[in-house]
């Protein structure tokens, strides 16, 4: 999916199948998706993802203010 929507939208992410999550190390998370040179992260949100916003959102943000990054989100 990650792979798809990075041909589809001219990124080249890293992620599990190519080089593995990348980790985000100040922050101990790893993210689905990382295009570094265009500065975006891409995650993936299965349907648990609907009973814990608040959290995805905190981290979020976390992750934006710390990498200054743009940030995708795919629901399923």
């Amino acid at each position: 999916i990650i792979e798809k929507y990075g041909r589809e939208n001219g990124y080249n992410f890293q992620h599990a199948e190519n080089g593995g999550e990348y980790y985000v190390d100040e922050l101990g998370y790893f993210v689905d998706g990382y295009d570094k040179e265009k500065n975006v992260v891409i995650e993936y949100y299965e349907k648990r993802h609907e009973y814990q916003k608040e959290k995805d959102m905190m981290r979020q943000q976390e992750i934006v203010d710390n990498l200054k990054c743009k940030f995708i989100i795919i629901n399923e």
